[in-house]
Order: structure tokens, then C-alpha cells, then sequence
């Protein structure tokens, strides 16, 4: 009798079978000055190249300012530009818009700027009151204006709650609202739903100190509450990205654990917020997905960051992509990186793949980063080559064209 480990190689050797093939890298750039400089956001341009946005202390005008940088089709910088007041600010989201690009900014207050093709300042509003509103995520909304969301602690100092602006196209505000629990709540992302309506995502906190779960929040198109839902209690978790699915339900990305041992997590709801699934993915260190996206299958991609902390002393970062159906199970993963730490804290659908942006660490000192990978696409199994899943990391599939027919090794 053959062993069915065995008989697996043979079938894959002789079989023109079908399998979904892993983006791979087309070209990475790297961004910045002397000081520490991070991309949080992307988006591609209707020229083919890149808008990216996040935070520098390389240069501006205070400790750490917004900072965007656009480029060409192949990553080549153009131009960058500053924004900033004395008082640290980042540049959470931004896009393009008919005059130039629209920039949503974490500082003291909810700041939304303007520009021009070129960066330069056109108009800007801030949101806001004497305390602290932080704004982690804009987004354009289908009625031509955008809605900012974060949190404030206006209502009780250092206790922060969901808040959530809505502004027409010029960016004056059309209303506001605050969401909140007993302890801190951060929202971390946005979407906006078929019905003008919108989804917040983040995390509540049950207890100070205490755990924390996955905190979703349905809105109508006026920002009053439908319904919240909560996922993951008793353990620690963040929800850092969502998206509206197909069937009028949600895929929310983030992360579960302890720092030093985090996991990947997802949870996919109904369009009642009811969790149909859920999974983890992770091996020994902290693995932390920033980002998920729907691929035109009905499944997804989550994208994120592996950090190793053992051997002790590693402490290195790679970029990490998941592949998921449409139930949730994995169909590949991949680490992009080498010896040096690269983070992934954003991905988005480009016209010919996809795009990463985040942190590279070539020394001590961050730099901005972007990655473009190829399209996941669908592909033939390589001529002699077989699925090898490693043993000490059951969520990696790759194909190994070392080993062939007439040889032996160990199949996990």
C-alpha cells in the first residue's frame, strides 16, 4: 500500500492542478531623513502612482508632523509635504480628489486638510473641543463629503469614547456623535454601508486595567446607533480594520493575546452583526494584522506584521499576508522581509496588485516603506514541485521545487 503522504506527492507531481498562486514582490522603497518616519495610509492615483501619508520627525514644525509623499507608478519619489503645529500630528488617511487630495489628521483635534495637486494647503477644519479627539480614520462618503472617526475624552479626561464627524464636501460639519462604555473605547476604522449608513470598529475595554474585545458599532446615515455588537470577550483584542461584505455583513481584522504572543484574528458577521465565524492565526511571537481586504472571490487577504521575540535578541518584523476563503480558512500565507524589521500597517488593491505601506527599520531609526507585490492570482501547481507545510508554522503553505519525484523528505 502506498502512504498517503506519498500518494499526495505523487498526485501533485502528476496532476495540472490548480492552486492560488502568492503575490510576489515587484519593488520596495524607502522613505524619509534623519529622524523617525512612518507610513500609516495609501492610496493609488488616477496617474498610476502613489499617495502615501503618515508621520516624521525628520522635518516640520514640531516634534512629529503629518507627512505625505507622493510618487510614480514604480515608488520614485516627486514631492512631499508637511503639516503640523508645535504639538505632534500623523496623517491617518488621505485621498485623492479633483483639485488635489483630501488628509485626515491625528492631532489635538480632528483636522481635516485640504490640497492641491502638489500638496500645497488649500483650506483646513478642525473638530473639537477643549480636550483631546483623535482622528484615526476619514474616509469619503458616497454623498461627495467624509466622515472622520477616533475618539475624545471630552466627557471624562482619559477615559476615552468612539467619536465619530460627519462634514459635507467642503469640509464644514453636518453632525457628530459620541459612543461609550464604562472604560476606555478606541475606534480604529470606518465603512461606509449600501444604505448611507456607517460601521465603526475599534475595541471596549470591560475593566481598568482589564481586557478588551472587538467593539463594532452600526450607525444610520444620520450617525444614530442600530445596534453594537461585541466579539472576543475575556480576551485581549482590537479590531483595526472592517469592511462591508457582499452579503450585508461585516469582515472585521485584528488582533488577540498578549503582547509577546499576539495573534491575527477575523470575525466575520451577518448584516445583524451576529458572528457567523471566527478564526486565529499566528505561530510563537506577536503577529498583528493591521489591514484585511475582499478579493474578487468572495474571499480576503489579511495583511499585517510578524515580530519575533524568540530566540531572545531577534526582535524582527516581517511583513505577513494571509489568504483566506470565503469561510475563513486559510489557502496560503507569506512573509516578506529579510534581516532588518518591515512592518505592514496598511494594504489596498492597486489596478495590476497590490500595495504596502508601513516601517522599515535599516538601522535603529524608522523609515517610511513601501512594497508592491503582484496580483493573487490563480495559477498551475509548478512542474515537480509539492505543498510543503512547515511544522512549526501550520498557517504556511508554499511550493518547494527542490524536492522532486525521485526523491525523499519528511512531509508535515
Amino acid at each position: 500500500m502506498i502512504p498517503r503522504a506519498l500518494l499526495g506527492i505523487i498526485l501533485l507531481l502528476g496532476a495540472a492542478a490548480v492552486t492560488n498562486a502568492q503575490p510576489d514582490s515587484l519593488w520596495s522603497q524607502i522613505y524619509g531623513g534623519l529622524g523617525n518616519d512612518r507610513f500609516y495610509t495609501i492610496q493609488q492615483t488616477a496617474d498610476g502612482g502613489f499617495i502615501a501619508g503618515g508621520v516624521t520627525t525628520s522635518s516640520g514644525a514640531g516634534l512629529e508632523d503629518a507627512w505625505i509623499v507622493k510618487t510614480d507608478v514604480n515608488g520614485n519619489e516627486l514631492w512631499s509635504q508637511t503639516f503640523g503645529t508645535p504639538w505632534p500630528e500623523r496623517c491617518s488617511s488621505i485621498c485623492q480628489t479633483a483639485e488635489g487630495y483630501v488628509i485626515g489628521v491625528y492631532a489635538w483635534d480632528f483636522w481635516l486638510i485640504f490640497t492641491d495637486e502638489n500638496g500645497g494647503l488649500l483650506h483646513s477644519s478642525t473638530f473639537g473641543g477643549e480636550e483631546r479627539e483623535w482622528c484615526e480614520v476619514m474616509i469619503p462618503t458616497n454623498d461627495g463629503g467624509y466622515l472622520m472617526a477616533g475618539e475624545s475624552d471630552a466627557i471624562e479626561e482619559g477615559n476615552f469614547e468612539f467619536y465619530v464627524i460627519k462634514t459635507d464636501a467642503d469640509g464644514d460639519s453636518l453632525w457628530s456623535n459620541t459612543f461609550g462604555r464604562p472604560w476606555t473605547d478606541y475606534c480604529y476604522t470606518v465603512a461606509q454601508t449600501d444604505d448611507g449608513g456607517y460601521m465603526l470598529g475599534g475595541y471596549t475595554r470591560f475593566s481598568s486595567p482589564g481586557s478588551q474585545c472587538f467593539w463594532l458599532i452600526r450607525l444610520n446615515a444620520e450617525g444614530d446607533s442600530l445596534w453594537s455588537r461585541t466579539y472576543s470577550e475575556g480576551v485581549d483584542a482590537v479590531c483595526y480594520d472592517l469592511k462591508h461584505t457582499a452579503d450585508g455583513g461585516f469582515i472585521a481584522a485584528g488582533t488577540t493575546g498578549e503582547w509577546a504572543e499576539r495573534d491575527f484574528y477575523v470575525v466575520k458577521t451577518d448584516a445583524e452583526g451576529n458572528e457567523v465565524w471566527s478564526r486565529t492565526f499566528g505561530a510563537a511571537g506577536c503577529d498583528v494584522c493591521q489591514s484585511v481586504l475582499k478579493t474578487p472571490d468572495g474571499g480576503y487577504l489579511l495583511a499585517g506584521y510578524r515580530y519575533r521575540v524568540s530566540p531572545p535578541g531577534s526582535g524582527f518584523g516581517d511583513v505577513w499576508l494571509i489568504r483566506l476563503d470565503s469561510g475563513g480558512d486559510s489557502l496560503w500565507s507569506k512573509a516578506y522581509g529579510d534581516s532588518i524589521g518591515e512592518y505592514c500597517n496598511t494594504i489596498q488593491s492597486t489596478a495590476d496588485g497590490l500595495i504596502i505601506a508601513g516601517e522599515i527599520y535599516p538601522i535603529e531609526d524608522a523609515e517610511g516603506f513601501l512594497m508592491k507585490l503582484g496580483p493573487d492570482s490563480i495559477g498551475p501547481v509548478p512542474p515537480g514541485s509539492f505543498m510543503r507545510v512547515l511544522p512549526e508554522d501550520s498557517s504556511y503553505a508554499g511550493w518547494d521545487e527542490q524536492i522532486c519525484g525521485n526523491e525523499l523528505d519528511t512531509v508535515y
